[in-house]
């Protein structure tokens, strides 16, 4: 939706590079490249979308690396990376939400946070 230009900004929590990139990481002696037909290649699309992007990620996320949510921001053209530290992928709200919600709050509302 974002790459045809719908929305006024995007918000991304715990991003993924693309579906192979994630089963690479998870199952390093699978072939998931031939076993996936949905990629959901989101660092393909990402250099065309042209909304402001928020990118929340944990740096101790173990189900999708923080490396993946970086690489992300850096591939969209408008992006703030929030990174998040000493958070997983699941306590990201639990644990630090008291940070992380005011944030993705005031960018929804037109903020930057840099």
């Amino acid at each position: 939706m974002a790459t045809r230009g719908h929305g006024r900004r995007l918000i991304l929590i715990s991003p993924f590079t693309s579906t192979v990139d994630v089963g690479k990481k998870l199952l390093p002696i699978v072939p998931v490249a031939l076993l996936l037909d949905d990629r959901y290649d989101n660092a393909a699309k990402a250099p065309g979308v042209r909304l402001p992007a928020l990118v929340v990620h944990g740096t101790a996320d173990g189900v999708v690396p923080f490396e993946m949510g970086k690489r992300i921001g850096a591939l969209l053209p408008e992006a703030e990376l929030m990174a998040v530290a000493g958070a997983g992928h699941n306590d990201l709200f639990d644990r630090f939400g008291a940070a992380v919600l005011p944030a993705i709050t005031a960018f929804a509302r037109g903020a930057k946070l840099r």
